[in-house]
């Protein structure tokens, strides 16, 4: 009874005639610009190896006595990330590129990579985290450089490995536990991928180290599906009580909504603020703009946008 008619095509009809682009859209660089514009910090002179922002992703940072951790970074602030992170204790830039390997993969970490490591098999620095660890370690082995490429591929793609590439590779006395974790992927990530994540990830948790007001300004505007401006103006006692209700809620087995959902990452970044010694202002209609949060250094507070008032 519709107006309008939709005409479906199989895919494999349109497959050779119709141009299809993949566009992955991405925040990262937005908020990346939304930090220069506020440091006045270009992006490009962060340091990938400064300790103490590494320290971030595995959570071991103390600032005002409350652990500063990778909530709120990308790739890595998500609970399975952060999950990732407690069992590999990454300490550098490398070992943050495999765990990002290991997330963005099919069938790498849970079940397998991460069972080795609790084995004591192998560690985060020599386990495959992308595909490039592959070919890169069978090479080191004196696999042929063409055999460990075919190796790589078929494995990335979930092949596995012919009785001949595993014969192989144990006459080149390439470990058991290698060989076991090959036959399980089903999907491996590309190593350039991971770090390009990687770089983008640190940047941000620079800017979460040194600029904390600027960093909050910039997430709350940016990553934030759903604002409780009440909550925000209550203080952390107000935040927090809300924030256990979800949690609770959530460990009860409960129905949550999708506003709850997003709120629960919310009240979590806003819990860290608050606990660092920053706050939220009230709407100011003399400071506060319309989508983006600005920062209030004179009274170490971020003053929100209008946008966060509902309707």
């Amino acid at each position: 009874d519709s107006e309008w008619l939709t005409t479906h095509f199989a895919f494999e009809a349109i497959h050779d005639n119709v141009l299809k682009l993949d566009i992955l859209g991405h925040v990262d660089p937005t908020a990346i610009r939304m930090l220069q514009n506020l440091t006045g910090i270009n992006p490009k002179d962060i340091p990938m190896n400064d300790e103490k922002v590494i320290a971030q992703f595995n959570g071991d940072t103390l600032i005002d006595n409350e652990k500063l951790t990778s909530a709120g970074l990308p790739e890595f602030g998500t609970q399975v990330a952060r999950k990732m992170l407690v069992d590999t204790n990454p300490t550098t830039f490398a070992d943050l590129t495999k765990i990002s390997g290991l997330a963005h993969g099919t069938d790498v970490f849970f079940g397998n990579i991460r069972d080795l490591i609790l084995n004591g098999d192998c560690n985060i620095v020599n386990c495959i985290g992308c595909r490039d660890d592959i070919m890169i370690s069978l090479m080191e082995y004196g696999l042929e450089p063409l055999t460990s490429f075919k190796i790589m591929e078929a494995v990335r793609k979930g092949k596995g490995l012919t009785e001949a590439e595993e014969q192989l590779m144990i006459e080149h006395k390439v470990p058991e536990w290698f060989i076991i974790a090959c036959k399980k992927i089903k999907y491996l990530f590309p190593k350039a991928h991971a770090v390009a994540y990687c770089m983008m990830s640190v940047r941000i948790a620079w800017f979460k180290m040194y600029y904390p007001l600027e960093y909050y300004a910039t997430y709350f505007t940016w990553r934030s599906d759903a604002y409780d401006i009440e909550a925000m103006v209550g203080g952390l006692d107000t935040i927090k009580k809300r924030y256990f209700e979800i949690v609770n809620k959530v460990n009860n087995n409960e129905k949550t909504s999708v506003k709850e959902n997003a709120l629960l990452t919310f009240y979590e970044i806003a819990i860290e603020m608050y606990q660092r010694g920053y706050s939220f202002s009230n709407i100011n209609l003399e400071k506060s703009l319309d989508v983006e949060f600005a920062v209030d250094k004179e009274n170490n507070q971020i003053i929100p946008p209008f946008k966060v008032c509902d309707g």
